[in-house]
C-alpha cells in the first residue's frame, strides 16, 4: 500500500493527541498483514505500527520480508528541526513488512543469529548494518531488505537476518567505537 509521509505524520500526531493508538490484544489481529513500523518519539511503548488507517504501539515487533525506507524530505525536516512531532522531528524512517509477531514482553536476543541495524539521520540517509558484532562494527553498510527483522527495546532496537546490502559512497566506517 502506498501512502505519503505527510499523511502518516498527520495521522500519527492526531491519534497521539486523541490518545487513540491501538494496543494489544487488538493489534494482534494484524499478524500476517503488511505494516510499517517506526520508532515512537515518547516514553510510552517503543514502536508504532502503521496498518492503514490505524496505528498501534508495542514493545516487540517481528517482521518477515522487510524493507527499510528513509524518506528524504522527512529526513531533511528532522535535520532542520522543522517536523510536525513535539520534538520537531518527522516520522521518515521505517521498516515495512509482513507482521509476524507483536508483543509487549521484552525477549532476550542471541545476537549471533542477528545483525544489528542502526539509523542515524545526521550521518547517513540509509539504515545501516554490520557483519561484525554490535560491540565492534568495523564497517557499516546500507541495508535495503531483510528476510526477518526483530525490533526490541535496548541500545540497538532493530536486528535483521539475511540482509540485502548495498555499498555506500563512503569507504570509511560511518560509526566507530561501537554503538552502545
Amino acid at each position: 500500500m502506498t501512502f505519503s509521509i505527510d499523511t502518516l505524520n498527520r495521522t500519527y500526531c492526531q491519534l497521539v493527541a486523541e490518545r487513540a493508538l491501538s494496543v494489544l490484544p487488538s493489534i494482534g489481529n494484524w499478524i500476517g498483514q503488511q505494516v510499517n513500523v517506526f520508532l515512537r518519539h515518547d516514553a510510552q511503548y517503543v514502536f508504532a505500527i502503521h496498518h492503514h488507517p490505524q496505528i498501534g504501539m508495542a514493545n516487540v515487533v517481528q517482521l518477515h520480508n522487510a524493507r527499510f525506507t528513509v524518506d528524504a524530505g522527512g529526513r531533511l525536516q528532522t535535520l532542520q528541526k522543522a517536523g510536525p512531532l513535539p520534538n520537531k522531528a518527522s516520522v521518515h524512517a521505517f521498516v515495512s513488512g509482513q507482521l509476524a509477531d507483536v508483543s509487549d514482553d521484552i525477549s532476550s536476543l542471541d545476537s549471533s543469529m542477528w545483525w544489528p541495524v542502526v539509523y542515524r539521520p545526521d550521518t547517513c540517509s540509509h539504515f545501516m548494518t554490520s557483519e561484525q558484532s554490535a560491540d565492534a562494527p568495523e564497517m557499516w553498510r546500507a541495508v535495503l531488505r531483510a528476510d526477518r527483522v526483530l525490533m526490541i527495546p535496548g541500545p540497538i532496537k532493530v536486528w535483521c537476518q539475511r540482509p540485502a546490502l548495498i555499498q555506500c559512497d563512503r569507504a570509511e566506517p560511518l560509526i566507530s567505537g561501537g554503538v552502545r
